[in-house]
């Protein structure tokens, strides 16, 4: 039985793919990723006693950040803990990471809790004292149907100021969070 013409063609060109692929692989190995310069984040590292106060809530809700460099040197990474609020009686604990994406030239930073809540920011970067984040992850709902940008300013190497906003219900309310390093 003779081979169909059709079938030796599509052998004889996989085969020659196949020689051409052997001479044109590459081998050397990937390089690694480039690690991040954190050198303006470093002040962050330790533990820092935060009030978060919303304007349309009566009382502030506090909370406590410890940021550490990841032993890989790829993230900053902030681990979050919460008792809670009157308004708001949950414990609860989160993680940020901080890393950068050289590809798309933009610090990023993920964020998980333990209520379930995520969020996925990014930023151009630092500028004099400040740093401006932008979130991927906001979807507009009936509790907030928009939100500004998160704006951090370094008011020293122990104490943070965040701004942002957002709209529920058609009225603009403010969020400041307060930040004092404790170790």
């Amino acid at each position: 039985m003779r081979p169909l013409p059709g079938i030796a063609a599509v052998i004889l060109l996989a085969l020659s793919s196949a020689a051409v692929h052997a001479q044109t692989a590459q081998p050397t190995p990937i390089p690694a990723n480039k690690k991040p310069n954190f050198a303006p984040f470093m002040y962050r590292v330790g533990t820092w006693s935060c009030a978060n106060k919303q304007s349309n809530r009566p009382t502030s809700f506090p909370f406590t950040t410890t940021w550490s460099l990841d032993p890989s040197g790829y993230w900053l990474v902030g681990k979050t803990t919460t008792k809670g609020a009157s308004w708001y009686p949950h414990s609860d604990t989160g993680t940020g990471m901080i890393g950068y994406d050289f590809d798309a030239k933009r610090w990023i930073e993920v964020y998980t809790d333990t209520q379930g809540n995520y969020d996925f920011s990014v930023s151009k970067g630092w500028v004099g004292n400040k740093i401006v984040w932008h979130s991927l992850a906001f979807v507009p709902t009936a509790d907030a149907s928009s939100t500004t940008d998160e704006t951090l300013v370094k008011v020293s190497s122990t104490k943070t100021k965040v701004t942002s906003g957002f709209t529920a219900r058609g009225k603009a309310y403010t969020d400041v969070t307060l930040c004092t390093k404790t170790t």
